[in-house]
């Protein structure tokens, strides 16, 4: 009891250290995704079954996994008030912690005897994998803890045939399957095979039919609910990813032949897949060579133990014949089934413990040599990566943060489906995956589906920018960016190119310190001008979720604007406000076809108010266009502040107006005589009823 005490003491010491770092080191990819279906489930505060994974761009929602753990980190967050990858650790560890009375309730069901479980369970706590993964945030702990919490019970419920027992074993397959499959898969197994051992012995004893067909409705009984309910889940997702352009690749049946490998036998045959499953033995618990060796002196010196041992081995081992490519590439999967490998090495121990002619200090030194030698690997390799000092993120992802309204929607070309920028950026995201970036038809519709958002950035890859230029240009010209880079983020031989909205140019050239400078880490200005052929001169167009952010001051959609010298954005008293130096314009579509119109404008105290040449007036009139582009004229006004003291400062005018169909309004601003020293500016226009 106090040696386990002592373990359990050594795996809180090791799994929370460095627990305030905001880097969610070990699978970042994976643990980003997890990451930000949080955020927006909080931020949105949706706690059905239809949230948001918002990168792969519109539609936002595609639900991956049944979002219990989300939901669950959130209520952490809230109650005590904590960062989300603080939450998120605090849940996965407790997750964890909560696995261990469910393997002592399971031993308990195959007669160990306490102090036995106790010597079985101590390998699980000097394990690399659960010292780091258990403070992930992640699911597989949560799953995990359930699928483990159905195997105990479900044992139970074949032994003591008692209703609560059924009814709890229901309910935690429930959530194991629902939060992620492929871990209840693992638990599921040894599962069916005790069911199946339990109704061979009672056919071979020939017990009776009115006893094996209790075992069978006993035994089949608690597994129902969680197949109808995965069932529902499956239909369910799978129409929605199905019909979304991005993400029709990550339906079941996709993912079981490609990303998992299920229905491949060569992916079970291939050497290089188990080299590569070899590589993560050595991650996760230790090099292979250690695993054989200590089954093997375990099977030497536990001979009467040797089911046990091998079977539970064999458990370890069939998730990685099951799902091959997801625990080769993906050392997380193994959280969900080392358990078992832990525990062939826990009832080595107990067998070095209970053997006659074992002496006390030989078994607890053969003890400390695996467990000693587990430690060993998660410091020089998991523990390592655990306690690098950083906030997660990087230079790129807070500039982006800094720089871009919230609302604002990142690109990201040659990244993958990857979370990582968006979550540290705390935007959202069209991430495009590896199999569509050279898909021009795709990106052009997915952009078009963004029009009613403010894309206000494009980052790209280095190996993107050099295998798929003409496609990157396509693209940046699609959405309107400044044609070449504007800045570049290097760091660890990656380099990413980010190209902005031209809207955002000059406060991203003054924030980032100008004359090349900049104040975040490893990014590079590389331009403080905009190119000779500014993006900002002559007509644009501007889309309806740009036209919210770069005209905030107008609470209709701006479709269109041509402003002398170009968009610029200043600050009066406060208020935003834009240059509308003759000769501008604007055209706006307004939902109502009639209405009345506030409009406030004016001209700049120093174009007036000066020796020497200054403005002699500003004409500002609002016209009605239609398709063949006509007008007429609804509202006019001159003003000459040098001469009319009731032109000078903030204009307020009102007047109605009344629309026909395919008519849209013009606003503009045009000189008297000249154009010079004709400083004007819109503060707001606002549309009501």
């Amino acid at each position: 009891m106090l040696v386990f005490g002592f373990m359990l003491t050594v795996h809180f010491v090791l799994s929370t250290a460095n627990w305030e770092s905001g880097f969610m080191i070990g699978h970042e990819f994976r643990q980003a995704q997890t990451a930000i279906i949080t955020r927006y489930i909080d931020q949105q505060n949706n706690f059905g079954p239809y949230y948001e994974t918002p990168i792969l761009g519109k539609p936002w929602a595609f639900p991956l996994e049944f979002p219990f753990y989300q939901w669950c980190v959130v209520g952490v967050m809230r109650a005590l008030e904590l960062r989300d990858f603080q939450a998120a650790r605090g849940v996965s560890l407790a997750c964890f912690y909560l696995t261990l009375p469910a393997l002592y309730l399971l031993l308990s069901g195959f007669r160990v005897p306490p102090a036995g479980r106790l010597l079985i369970l101590m390998p699980v706590l000097a394990c690399p994998i659960y010292l780091f993964y258990s403070r992930s945030f992640l699911i597989d702990p949560m799953a995990t803890m359930f699928s483990a919490w159905f195997l105990a019970m479900f044992v139970l419920v074949l032994q003591r045939r008692r209703w609560w027992w059924f009814a709890l074993a229901g309910l935690a397959a429930t959530l194991g399957i629902l939060i992620k499959s492929l871990v209840f898969a693992v638990w599921l197994f040894p599962a069916a095979l005790y069911g199946a051992g339990t109704l061979w012995r009672e056919i071979k004893s020939r017990a009776g039919a009115r006893r094996i067909g209790g075992t069978l409705i006993w035994g089949i009984g608690p597994v129902i609910l969680p197949y109808l309910a995965f069932r529902e889940w499956i239909w369910f997702t799978d129409a929605l990813k199905a019909s979304h352009p991005g993400a029709y690749q990550f339906t079941s049946a996709e993912l079981s032949q490609g990303n998992f490998g299920t229905f491949s036998l060569a992916s079970r045959l291939d050497p290089e897949t188990w080299q590569v499953l070899a590589e993560r033995w050595s991650e996760t618990v230790g090099a292979h060579w250690f695993i054989g060796l200590v089954l093997a002196v375990g099977l030497t010196l536990n001979r009467k133990r040797w089911r046990p041992i091998l079977g539970l081995t064999g458990l370890w081992l069939f998730g990685q014949l099951a799902f091959p490519y997801a625990y080769a590439y993906q050392d997380y999967y193994f959280y969900a089934g080392t358990f078992f490998l832990m525990m062939a090495f826990g009832v080595i121990i107990w067998g070095l413990f209970t053997a006659e002619r074992m002496p006390v200090k030989a078994a607890v030194l053969l003890t400390m040599l695996p467990l000693g030698a587990m430690l060993h690997v998660y410091w020089g390799g998991y523990g390592k990566m655990q306690r690098v000092p950083s906030h997660g993120g990087s230079g790129m992802t807070a500039m982006l943060n800094d720089m871009l309204s919230p609302s604002s929607i990142i690109m990201g070309l040659g990244f993958d489906w990857s979370a990582i920028i968006p979550y540290y950026s705390g935007r959202r995201a069209l991430m495009v995956r590896d199999t569509q970036r050279y898909d021009l038809d795709y990106l052009l519709r997915a952009i078009e589906a963004l029009r009613d958002e403010d894309v206000a950035a494009l980052v790209v890859s280095e190996t993107m920018e050099r295998d798929g230029g003409q496609i990157v240009a396509e693209v940046v010209d699609k959405l309107g960016m400044i044609s070449t880079p504007v800045l570049r983020h290097s760091i660890a031989g990656q380099v990413e190119h980010i190209y902005v909205s031209p809207f955002r140019f000059e406060e991203i050239v003054r924030r980032m310190g100008g004359e090349g400078g900049s104040t975040y880490p490893h990014v590079e200005l590389l331009r403080t001008t905009l190119p000779a052929e500014g993006v900002l001169l002559g007509l644009q167009e501007v889309t309806p979720g740009a036209s919210r952010v770069v005209f905030s001051m107008v609470n209709e959609t701006v479709s269109r604007f041509e402003i002398a010298y170009g968009y610029r954005m200043f600050d009066l008293a406060g208020e935003p406000i834009i240059n509308f130096h003759p000769d501008a314009a604007l055209w706006i579509d307004p939902r109502r076809r009639a209405g009345s119109i506030k409009w406030r404008y004016g001209i700049f105290d120093e174009a007036w108010d000066r020796e020497g040449d200054r403005t002699d007036g500003v004409v500002f009139v609002v016209e009605v266009e239609n398709a063949e582009g006509h007008r007429r004229q609804v509202f006019s006004r001159t003003l000459r502040p040098a001469t009319v003291a009731a032109d000078q400062g903030v204009i307020t005018s009102r007047f109605r107006y009344s629309l026909a169909d395919g008519e849209i309004l013009r606003f503009s601003s045009g000189g008297v005589s000249s154009h010079a020293f004709d400083w004007a500016y819109l503060v707001e226009i606002e549309f009501s009823e």
